[in-house]
């Protein structure tokens, strides 16, 4: 499948070599690494993303998925400027919020928890799933009770089996003489 529509990719940029061909078979190669594994259909992927920026720099869809890739490969501070610049020009909620999250967990893995408290934020109020819990551990760390309450509650939601959430919770109730709740 994904050959064919690479095969397809391939003809119309025969004809015409604009951001969305370049993005498309960049989906394509992903896909197909994905499946099989092959590195050369990620490189392929990573180049046509970059070709598609190239061609449009505010173009926030590849931004956000080279971003992912160098996120999944541990190149945070790399990870968190391709998706800055994603944000940057994306008018698009669902993937802003996605690029706050994990330009913010990248930020939390480098140990930068204002940056990752700032990002996080950005993508908690956006209602980006899974930012919960990290942001409500690292306020409950700084001593943010009050605004880490809200985030853990959430978090507990999300993941009602989760132990550490569970006691997290718990710490943020008792610091915040919520004894009642804690007990529950």
């Amino acid at each position: 499948l994904y050959d064919e529509a690479n095969a397809k990719f391939n003809q119309a940029l025969q004809y015409t070599s604009t951001k969305h061909v370049f993005y498309s078979r960049g989906i394509a190669f992903f896909e197909k690494f994905k499946q099989e594994g092959k590195p050369e259909f990620m490189e392929q992927a990573k180049n046509d993303w970059k070709r598609a920026v190239e061609i449009n720099p505010n173009f926030p869809q590849p931004l956000f998925h080279l971003g992912y890739h160098e996120f999944h490969s541990g190149n945070f501070k790399e990870a968190i400027e391709y998706f800055k610049e994603s944000i940057k020009w994306d008018n698009n909620e669902g993937l802003s919020s996605e690029s706050y999250k994990f330009a913010g967990i990248a930020a939390y893995y480098l140990k930068d928890d204002t940056e990752a408290i700032d990002l996080m934020s950005q993508a908690y109020k956006r209602g980006a799933r899974g930012v919960a819990k990290y942001l409500g551990g690292l306020l409950l760390t700084k001593h943010r009770y009050e605004e880490a309450l809200p985030c853990l509650e959430e978090a507990s939601k999300e993941n009602p089996g989760d132990k550490e959430v569970y006691a997290s919770l718990v710490t943020a109730y008792r610091r915040l003489n919520m004894f009642e709740r804690a007990i529950e």
